[in-house]
């Protein structure tokens, strides 16, 4: 993504050095079924590197995904397993090999689920390589 936003595929964009994020249902409200929603995580900082860590998750086992990219895009390496976190397990952290992780949440059209995901990332400074 260009710093203007233009060319991004995902309309939420967070740019701060860190902060928290949730698919946006309450906690005893299902999310509704049928949901796409992406968050593309792009701090302004400099050579940094992003870690995405869970502080809860909860979704359809099987049915439900989320999906981590190591970019902008779904054209870039997946973090997550191939087909994403699912389930009730909270995942592992991950950490971006460079300054942005694409996130997407999709939910199947047949069934909602009793719990949202809350995320929680943070950047950091990537030492310079010494040549």
């Amino acid at each position: 993504c260009n710093w203007d936003y233009r060319d991004c595929e995902c309309a939420n964009v967070l740019d701060t050095c860190e902060g928290s994020e949730t698919d946006g249902s309450d906690r005893k409200v299902e999310y509704a079924a049928n949901t796409r929603k992406c968050w593309l995580i792009r701090p302004k900082r400099a050579n940094t590197r992003v870690t995405l860590s869970w502080e809860r998750f909860n979704t359809e086992l099987e049915y439900d995904h989320v999906i981590v990219y190591d970019g902008k895009s779904e054209l870039d390496p997946k973090l997550s397993p191939s087909n994403g976190f699912s389930g009730s397990s909270l995942p592992a952290d991950v950490t971006s090999s460079g300054g942005e992780m694409l996130i997407q949440f999709m939910s199947d059209e047949w069934d909602s689920w009793w719990s949202h995901q809350n995320g929680k990332w943070w950047s950091h400074i990537t030492p310079a390589r010494e040549s």
